[in-house]
């Protein structure tokens, strides 16, 4: 199989010694529409990060497209978490979507030649925002800002497409629009791997869910039974999709809950 992104005996410590990841091995193939869930802690976050280098891993191996990251940077487009982004900085939309394009740090005023500002504009299309371009960001509401960051992650192409919690502040309306554009993305060849920023619920649309605390505890269809969800969790619980309600366990017995 054609695998995009392939994990091998991962496992990362923090400075203080405590584990965040054991011996996590997953395979992702081309085309994937993955789902990554679990308790807060569990060590998703710490598995994007590893992934792009942010943080140090102990052991293990990561490879995209077979290679190195380094050798992979320009196939992959990384939306990190909406609170690590300072809304009052003073910058346009397109400033921050072009900001992407450059391969080196960016300068101030900086210059951006035709096909950088193209590139930016085509991705703003795609996410629906192209009409805010010149606007301050600390003006856009917060869907708008999240779809910003996709955009930014899309004027570079990729092929792989990591997001850490891309819904985790924006309002109902807002997540079901992100939901259906990543879900379009994802049919128009775009590899997709999600963090869900609650553990309460995944979107409909992924096409497989790996639940992460600390190891990997299940890779697999998005139809997970309670043994599954209570190893994760702690407790028997209903995950239910975004947009459209959506049942992930089958029914069950309520008696004891």
């Amino acid at each position: 199989m054609d695998y995009i992104l392939d994990i091998e005996h991962l496992s990362v410590r923090y400075k203080e010694g405590n584990l965040a990841l054991s011996d996590v091995t997953i395979q992702i193939p081309r085309g994937d529409y993955l789902g990554i869930i679990g308790p807060n802690g569990g060590g998703k976050s710490t598995l994007i990060k590893s992934m792009l280098n942010l943080i140090d891993h102990q052991k293990g191996t990561i490879k995209f497209f077979g290679k190195d990251l380094k050798s992979s940077l320009n196939k992959i487009g990384y939306v990190p978490q909406f609170s690590s982004f300072d809304k009052n900085f003073p910058i346009s939309a397109r400033e921050v979507v072009l900001t992407s394009t450059v391969e080196k740090k960016v300068k101030l005023f900086q210059r951006y030649n035709k096909k950088q500002i193209a590139d930016a504009n085509e991705a703003m299309e795609k996410v629906g925002i192209l009409n805010l371009a010149d606007r301050q960001i600390k003006s856009l509401s917060g869907g708008e800002f999240q779809r910003l960051l996709i955009a930014r992650a899309l004027a570079l192409k990729p092929e792989l497409l990591l997001l850490d919690e891309p819904t985790a502040s924006v309002d109902s309306h807002s997540r079901s629009v992100i939901y259906d554009l990543l879900d379009k993305l994802n049919q128009e060849g775009t590899t997709i791997l999600m963090i869900s920023h609650d553990t309460m619920a995944i979107s409909s649309k992924v096409k497989h869910i790996a639940c992460i605390s600390e190891n990997l505890v299940y890779h697999g269809t998005p139809h997970l039974d309670e043994n599954i969800v209570e190893h994760l969790y702690g407790c028997n619980i209903d995950l239910l999709g975004h947009g459209i309600p959506h049942r992930v366990l089958p029914e069950h017995d309520k008696e004891g809950m």
